[in-house]
Parts: structure tokens; sequence; C-alpha cells
């Protein structure tokens, strides 16, 4: 595919999103006491933890790898400690609720949506730095980051990590 074909793609697929400004999630959400919204973001490599259970309870630390499984991760925990622990004992440790971008977006075409909603391609959307949160509406998800060209950064690796390309 040429280069201003693809460019015109990712465009006209990020155009098909709802785009909602974070300002009304936190009023619907957020200052209800977050009820009727969940993070659902997977634990990747390099994220900041807390050990709520298990072992480790109560230690901070950084996320080294995630097993295939994706059910234990190896954690370098700030005591100088280095273990693998049930993904199921950590929470990820965010300076916000929300992604940090000051909008985020809603799939609109059935089959994203559907997409969206399979285990191994919310670990493809984290990775291409995107939080995701469940809602009754559906999957509502933002970028936490901000890199030097944004659209390149995210949404064009998201395009590819959803349409199976490179």
């Amino acid at each position: 595919m040429k280069e201003e074909f693809k460019k015109e793609a990712i465009q006209k697929w990020v155009s098909s999103f709802y785009t909602i400004p974070k300002s009304l999630i936190e009023k619907a959400y957020i200052y209800n006491n977050k009820k009727g919204i969940r993070e659902i973001t997977p634990v990747k490599a390099d994220d900041l933890v807390y050990s709520c259970s298990g072992k480790h309870i109560g230690r901070h630390g950084v996320v080294t790898k995630v097993d295939k499984n994706e059910t234990e991760a190896e954690v370098s925990f700030y005591v100088g400690i280095r273990d693998r622990v049930n993904i199921k004992d950590l929470d990820v440790e965010h300076e916000c609720f929300l992604a940090e971008w000051d909008f985020m977006w809603i799939f609109k075409e059935d089959d994203d949506i559907r997409w969206i909603g399979e285990s191994e391609n919310l670990r493809l959307m984290a990775n291409c730095g995107f939080r995701i949160h469940k809602i009754e509406e559906g999957y509502i998800f933002g970028v936490d980051g901000y890199k030097y060209d944004n659209y390149e950064s995210y949404l064009v690796s998201l395009y590819y990590a959803r349409h199976g390309l490179r």
C-alpha cells in the first residue's frame, strides 16, 4: 500500500471514532465515585505497580516483563527484590484514573467493537500507549503519554495493530 493511501485510510478510520472530551467522562463517572467504569488495560513491561496481595503485599516496583500467558509478571521491587508475581496481585499506578490526553475515543464500527473485546487485542492497544476502560456503552480508550508526533506515535501504530500491518 502506498504511503499516501495508508495515511488516507488511517485518517478515515480514526474519523470514524466517537471522540469524547475527558471532562464529560469525568463528570459522568469520576465525580460519581467511578461507578460504571473500570480500567481493563493489561499490565505491561515498564508499568509502575503496587502489590495489593500475595507475598509482596504493600511493595512498589516496575514490571520488567509479562509471561506469554499473561498470568505472571516479573517485577523489580524498589526494596531490591526481583520476583515473578501473579498479575491479579498487581495494581498499575497512574497519575490519574483516566488517560492523560484531554479526549478519549469509542469505536463506532461493529468490527472494531468486536476486535477490542478480545483480550489479546487489549494487549496490542496497551502496547501502542492506550489505556482502556469498560463502560456500560462499551469500551473507551485514550492515550496515556506524550510523544513528539502524537498522531504518528499512537493512532498510526493502533491502526497497524488493528489491521495486522507492520
